[in-house]
């Protein structure tokens, strides 16, 4: 028995001529429609907001803002042209996309819980957006976790931690954020010293190494205000503890410390001035 005798090749032919033609036409056109949209708005836009002066960001930072803005812009052109593309392949194929909705409870599905949580995502991940709240590239702090903003769009917000874990949070699910990278950063440290130290000496020789790094070439355009010494923080179990701080671009507060510290020990031991280090004297009772 042929399986393919009773089949109606004049009738598909027909079909595939017609509606199957423009179901093909459909499909290209959605596809040129959503590269197009992309590539072309989601430039200029890219490069509207990365040259255009937006509030205090400076060149960097519009940079990162235009990369968000853009990212979230091409997914949900994408979204879009998608769910339309899927509807008027359905309306092609004979499908009665109102009676399908209808039949499948849609109603019902928007009011659920599901629905619900979807929705409070994407809301979210607009105020998100409009409030500039963060960008790809920043290293922020969300539901306890910290690490570095490596994709957003309306629906989620994914980030890397130190240690390389990548962790993807909805944004209905976000509460306090906290930006360690927005417009400029902090760099502050504790210096430890020991007691027999000069302490004006200390502070004389912090405040050198904080001014000689903000002139250096290479790190001079990192540091908004040199790092200097606040003063004596605390006195500590094993020495004293000076409390620096100092003003840098954003996300550059980690390299600038690093060199600090390495310059800080240098002339330290220059100095004769010793860093403490936890000890103990163990005293043996003798024996009568």
């Amino acid at each position: 028995m042929n399986i393919f005798e009773n089949f109606d090749y004049l009738k598909i032919f027909e079909w595939l001529s017609s509606n199957g033609l423009r179901v093909l036409i459909v499909v290209v056109a959605a596809f040129l429609i959503d590269v197009l949209s992309r590539w072309i708005f989601g430039s200029l836009i890219a490069k509207v907001i990365a040259k255009n002066k937006i509030g205090d960001l400076g060149p960097s930072e519009r940079k990162q803002r235009a990369k968000t803005v853009r990212n979230v812009f091409e997914k949900t052109v994408t979204a879009v042209v998608f769910i339309v593309m899927v509807i008027m392949v359905l309306s092609e194929l004979g499908v009665r996309v109102s009676s399908l909705l209808v039949g499948a409870g849609v109603i019902g599905i928007v009011i659920g819980f599901g629905a619900q949580s979807i929705i409070k995502d994407v809301l979210n991940g607009v105020f998100i957006l409009v409030e500039n709240q963060y960008d790809i590239g920043d290293v922020i702090g969300i539901n306890k976790l910290t690490g570095t903003v490596t994709e957003f769009n309306l629906r989620r917000t994914v980030i890397r931690s130190l240690d390389g874990i990548e962790h993807t949070i909805p944004n209905g699910e976000i509460g306090i954020v906290s930006n360690r990278t927005k417009h400029w950063s902090k760099a502050m440290l504790d210096v430890p010293v020991d007691y027999d130290s000069d302490v004006d000496k200390v502070m004389e020789v912090i405040d050198k190494v904080g001014q000689d790094l903000a002139k250096d070439k290479d790190y001079k355009d990192f540091i908004i205000n040199p790092l200097h010494v606040l003063g004596l923080d605390d006195f500590g179990e094993s020495g004293l503890i000076f409390k620096v701080l100092g003003k840098t671009k954003a996300q550059k507060q980690w390299r600038v410390k690093r060199e600090f510290r390495r310059r800080l020990k240098i002339e330290f031991d220059k100095e004769g001035i010793e860093i403490p280090y936890p000890h103990r004297v163990i005293i043996e009772k003798k024996k009568k």
